[in-house]
């Protein structure tokens, strides 16, 4: 189906939509945007999202995580694996919005979606993160290692900071 771009002079609506080739079927879409959600790929009175600027590309060194052994004791010296776990945030870029605003991440051409799984070595992993606050963007880093260490890792991050719609 046709996409279509209508707008109206007396009040300056704008819309762009799927179906509606009448003039009463468009003059419903300006009209009635909720109820005609389904065929709306912009409507001019919405709020929408904007940027807060351009991206943010970041450099962030994860460092070396270390597993960790215990000695067993008695007659028989053995030693035992022991899970553990960590997390750490990365500052990568301030705000100052006041209200947690809603950001998004990429390494490379990848989304960092939540958790995503950054390193593995064995039963040990480094996930990733974007999270906010109301001044500041950050790379949070959650680890658990057992049995293997995770090396050092270095990853680019590109951080896009979003505004609430006004």
């Amino acid at each position: 189906m046709a996409v279509r771009l209508f707008a109206r002079g007396s009040d300056g609506k704008v819309i762009v939509c799927t179906g509606g080739a009448s003039a009463l079927t468009m003059t419903d879409y300006l009209d009635k945007p909720k109820k005609n959600i389904a065929s709306l790929h912009f409507h001019s009175g919405f709020s929408y999202m904007s940027l807060l600027g351009d991206p943010v590309t970041v450099s962030i060194a994860f460092p070396y995580r270390a597993a960790v052994t215990h000695a067993g004791s008695g007659k028989k010296p053995s030693s035992y694996s022991v899970p553990t776990s960590g997390s750490q945030t990365y500052d990568v870029a301030t705000h100052n919005l006041g209200y947690y605003p809603f950001a998004t991440s990429s390494r490379g051409v990848n989304q960092v979606t939540p958790t995503l799984p950054l390193q593995t070595s064995g039963a040990s992993l480094r996930l990733v993160n974007v999270t906010m606050d109301t001044a500041k963007v950050f790379i949070s880093e959650q680890w658990v290692t057992y049995i293997n260490a995770l090396d050092a890792l270095t990853e680019s991050f590109t951080v896009w900071t979003f505004r609430n719609p006004e």
